[in-house]
């Protein structure tokens, strides 16, 4: 439910569009990873990279895989 209700009350729209469509792009910190998400559907030929160092995130994101 949290990355639904993330991507409604984020403005992830106003920062995409200042993204270039083609290169890399490293996300640190990426949480969920659903701006990544959000950035590969709106730019298709981008690479993404999402990298998350705190273990909290990984391991409930890890339990939200096996759900």
């Amino acid at each position: 439910m949290y990355p639904i209700l993330r991507r409604l009350i984020c403005p992830f729209d106003e920062v995409i569009r200042y993204i270039p469509s083609y290169g890399k792009l490293l996300d640190v910190r990426s949480g969920y990873g659903i701006f990544c998400s959000a950035l590969g559907e709106e730019k298709p030929n981008l690479k993404i990279i999402g990298i998350e160092i705190d273990k909290f995130w990984f391991r409930s994101y890890l339990f939200l895989l096996i759900l």
